[in-house]
């Protein structure tokens, strides 16, 4: 009864700020408000969240004038289309160096902690979290970090309370005809990241930028386990070398993991290297081609996977307003010792060649009031911890309007399939799990660097297997997740 009182009174809470009046505007601000606003800032790093607003990071969060004409000046996006990161819609011009703080409390009411207890019935948490983004741009040097970090609290439920990371730093240096990126990406999470809600709304970079990776350059953690503490990292090296006017060579090499603390699951690396060619075909399309190593290790198994990619791609980009990319083409697998087994036999080792196929899309769209944004990928993974080897298919979406001047809603949805790989022929017998999730969220301004949050969340996952999380073992799961929080922002400081 005192949990169903403590989420009937959070839902309660958060629905009375978000009626909250706003005091009157003085007739400056009403002749404002008739003129088209600028989208609200979204999450970005995730594949399944909303992509960020373009705006300046020197301008108000209350879409002012300011951030229209900023965004009537973004800048064109020029990731190569055979480079590490997604191209983009552009990002906004940044006249200053700047660092951005920011701090967010929130709880959340959840109808399964995912504990290794097994137990049942709804938990709660209480999150508290703080950040920091940052850009600093001089002479051939171009850094851009962002960092959001703490703890989650867990009240009156068995899932105990956990830390919570995540890291994103990006060091370019320019040169007339090379550019040389060092990227990295670290998160320290609780549960699986495909889907994860703990964050809040996020970690975003004021312009717009991203940190995000190409799929297949992450190790993916897209099947839901027994909740514990996991570490994901890609570190990536990319060089970037300007042929002439329309034409260039992209190589990129580094290294990707997924290790487990808290549990009994599989960790393994991934160590990836690619090489590609790009060509400007107008000022808003171009083509390129490139080859991908991919070469997982497991720990504890002498098993491993050596995939080789080949694959076209196509972008369009139209600045500020649309980006498009598609790509694909046939893998060549190379595997060490049966990957998947079944409960009836076992296999010899060996290696096999598989031949699969890769293909990915995404798409970004912006309107004055609306960021709509879609993502699909399939190929070889990693196995998410739980299979030797996997393939995945991963679809997410996102949309965010700006509803009134004050208050915004998103729409996010999310879909992961993922079988294990058997390359002795007994691929239908082999195990797989599809995951999905969506969920609704709205936002609410009260000044210019208070922010009132309420979100619910559906998560629902199924196996051909029972698959167990804790002490229960079923062949599906279903769960809720209701949030209410406070974020406080301040606006960009300048340096």
């Amino acid at each position: 009864m005192h949990k169903k009182l403590h989420i009937m009174s959070v839902s309660l809470c958060a629905a009375a700020l978000l009626a909250i009046p706003v005091r009157a505007q003085q007739p400056q601000d009403q002749d404002q408000s008739q003129q088209p606003a600028q989208n609200p800032n979204s999450p970005s790093e995730n594949p399944a969240q909303p992509i960020p607003a373009i705006r300046s990071p020197l301008a108000g969060i209350n879409g002012t004038d300011d951030d229209r004409d900023v965004t009537q000046k973004t800048l064109p996006d020029t990731t190569p289309l055979t480079g590490v990161e997604p191209i983009s819609l552009g990002r906004a011009p940044l006249e200053h160096n700047y660092w951005q703080p920011q701090f967010k409390i929130f709880s959340t009411a959840d109808s399964d902690e995912l504990s290794a207890s097994g137990s049942s019935g709804w938990g709660d948490f209480t999150s508290f979290l703080g950040g920091v983004d940052l850009h600093d741009e001089s002479g051939m040097s171009n850094l851009t970090l962002s960092y959001l970090g703490g703890g989650t609290v867990s009240i009156g439920g068995e899932a105990g309370s956990s830390t919570v990371q995540q890291i994103g730093a990006t060091e370019a240096l320019s040169w007339r005809r090379l550019k040389l990126q060092f990227i990295d990406q670290f998160s320290l999470l609780p549960e699986s990241s495909f889907g994860y809600s703990g964050l809040g709304s996020g970690v975003s970079l004021p312009g717009g930028g991203s940190i995000g990776l190409q799929p297949g350059l992450t190790p993916g953690d897209s099947i839901l386990t027994t909740r514990g503490l996991r570490a994901s990292n890609s570190f990536l090296t990319e060089a970037d070398v300007t042929l002439d006017r329309r034409s260039s060579l992209t190589f990129a090499g580094g290294y990707s993991l997924l290790h487990y603390f808290d549990n009994d699951l599989i960790d393994f690396g991934d160590a990836i290297f690619q090489a590609g060619y790009n060509y400007q075909l107008t000022a808003k399309d171009s083509i390129g081609v490139f080859y991908r190593f991919s070469g997982y290790r497991y720990s504890g198994f002498d098993q491993s996977i050596n995939d080789n990619s080949f694959q076209a791609t196509y972008g369009r980009r139209i600045t500020g307003r649309f980006s498009f990319q598609v790509q694909g083409g046939p893998d060549i697998t190379f595997v060490n010792s049966p990957i998947t087994t079944t409960s009836a036999s076992t296999t010899s080792g060996g290696q096999m060649r598989e031949i699969y196929w890769s293909f990915s899309a995404n798409v970004q769209y912006q309107l004055q009031k609306v960021a709509l944004s879609a993502q699909y990928a399939h190929g070889v993974s990693g196995g998410s911890g739980v299979l030797l080897g996997s393939l995945s298919d991963t679809v997410s979406g996102a949309a965010s309007r700006q509803l009134t001047r004050q208050l915004n809603g998103s729409v996010v949805v999310g879909y992961s399939r993922n079988k294990g790989i058997d390359p002795f022929g007994t691929t239908s017998m082999a195990q797989s799990f599809g995951f999905w999730y969506g969920g609704v969220s709205f936002d609410r301004t009260l000044g210019r660097a208070l922010d009132v949050n309420l979100s619910y969340q559906l998560q629902h996952q199924a196996s051909n297997a029972d698959f167990c999380v804790g002490t229960v073992c079923n062949q599906d799961l279903t769960r809720h997740q209701i949030s209410v929080g406070l974020s406080w922002h301040r606006q960009p400081v300048a340096f």
